[in-house]
């Protein structure tokens, strides 16, 4: 077997950086609160660094000063001293310590080899895991990304931004912010009234559109696609439960205002036809992509937008629906898996810097609040997190009856539920819902 790089030079390390870094402390210990805030124990790859580092900070913490004599008194209190080679290799450790400091120097060094060690940890992780064929291949790349994930996380510096800093990247943007929504993100001139309170859906938001079954939300999340794609956006739509053809057929009918019977069984008009083809050739040239199933967990519908983005930008993905997306990790069910596929959706706006639309459907318990007028996205199927998870929460459903009331297929009053909204005001619409036609429209239209 070829000898690989880590079996001839062992695992990435800087000895020297760890002994300039601990000695910097020793010339002068007022620069350790700005080591502390860089580092930690696991920063420094021996032993006896990371004792001698560890003495440092409980020295600190009794307000005691830190030198040789110090920390060779509080190692052997602890039977350390001789495991660090003795009060002689304290002694070394502040020989040849430039008068000027180069700490956030050594602190850098420090930082990336202990990030390359930490790789170097995960990819023989993989490795085993994979040989050992215990779990299956999406769970543990799923997991080994969200571990990547953390690691770059942890080696950042981690240092606060000044408010001049945040001030020069954003504030033009935040000035404008009402006046421009509508172009940075996802415009919902829809309806009047609906664009009225919530003028956009901004880029790396997460919003969760519920509704009980059969309740509308597929047509509602289709209408706000076809919106935005008709303005110019570009959007993938990850449908779980329908094929594409049955997507597009939908459309056909909402954009040609035809009855979706008279389409399945053929009985279209002359008329009808023309508007039929007319709308099929709008679709067409939108830049609407459709991922009928393929894609069931939040790595797999990563990866396929990842593949999109090679070739056309990203401003809009859709979802249908929340709770038929697998979380790709064993042993999560129920509460547990839904709340960790939001997280996953939020992370994918994030990622992606762009909005994520998911449908949810309501619990029992929701569908049963629902008859007494408690409407709340809490009541979302499995929903623990949900909630705490998404920016925007909208809920569409029916419109109580008054007595004697009677409603055609076409004209299903209904109402839509601004549950939650980061950046404005809540509320409700009163909207009315084309069954046949795949339509959903203000009650004032």
């Amino acid at each position: 077997m070829k000898e690989s790089a880590l079996d001839r030079v062992g695992l990435p390390a800087s000895i020297d950086a760890e002994r300039m870094t601990l000695g910097s402390v020793m010339v002068d210990p007022e620069v350790l609160p700005g080591v502390v805030a860089e580092l930690t124990t696991d920063h420094f790859s021996t032993e006896k660094h990371r004792r001698i580092f560890q003495s440092m900070l409980r020295l600190s913490e009794l307000d005691e000063r830190i030198d040789r004599v110090t920390l060779a008194n509080d190692l052997m209190r602890r039977g350390e001293l001789e495991s660090i080679g003795g009060l002689s290799y304290l002694m070394e450790l502040d020989e040849g310590i430039p008068q000027r400091l180069n700490v956030s120097g050594y602190i850098g060094i420090l930082r990336e080899k202990s990030a390359l060690r930490a790789l170097c940890h995960l990819g023989a992780s993989l490795s085993e895991r994979a040989a050992l064929g215990i779990e299956c291949a999406e769970a543990i790349a799923t997991d080994t990304a969200e571990r990547l994930t953390g690691l770059v996380a942890t080696n950042s510096s981690g240092m606060p931004a000044t408010v001049a800093s945040i001030i020069e990247g954003a504030g033009t943007q935040m000035l404008g912010r009402s006046i421009e929504e509508s172009s940075r993100g996802i415009g919902l001139g829809l309806w009047p009234e609906l664009s009225r309170r919530m003028p956009a859906l901004l880029p790396e938001t997460l919003c969760i559109l519920a509704a009980p079954p059969a309740g509308g939300k597929t047509t509602l999340l289709l209408n706000l696609v076809m919106h935005a794609s008709l303005s110019g956006k570009h959007a993938i739509v990850f449908s779980l439960e329908m094929s594409g053809e049955e997507l597009i057929r939908r459309w056909v009918c909402a954009g040609a205002k035809i009855n979706s019977q008279h389409l399945s069984k053929g009985t279209l008009n002359e008329q009808e036809q023309r508007e039929a083809i007319f709308q099929l050739g709008e679709i067409s040239g939108l830049a609407i992509r459709i991922d009928s199933g393929n894609s069931d967990t939040p790595a797999k519908i990563r990866a396929a937008v990842h593949k999109v983005r090679q070739k056309q930008p990203v401003d809009l993905i859709a979802i249908d629906f929340l709770q038929l997306v697998q979380p790709g990790k064993g042993g999560l069910r129920g509460t547990e898996a839904a709340d960790y596929v939001a997280y996953q959706f939020k992370s994918l706006a994030r990622e992606f810097k762009c909005p994520v639309i998911a449908l949810s459907q309501f619990s029992n318990e929701g569908l049963d609040a629902m008859k007494e007028g408690r409407v709340s996205l809490r009541y979302a199927r499995n929903s623990g997190a949900i909630y705490q998870a998404c920016d925007y929460g909208l809920i569409l459903y029916p419109k109580k009856l008054g007595p004697g009331e009677v409603v055609s297929e076409s004209r299903i009053p209904m109402r839509l539920k601004i549950d939650k909204h980061r950046n404005g005001p809540e509320g409700e619409i009163d909207l009315l819902w084309d069954k046949p036609r795949y339509r959903i429209f203000e009650a004032a239209e």
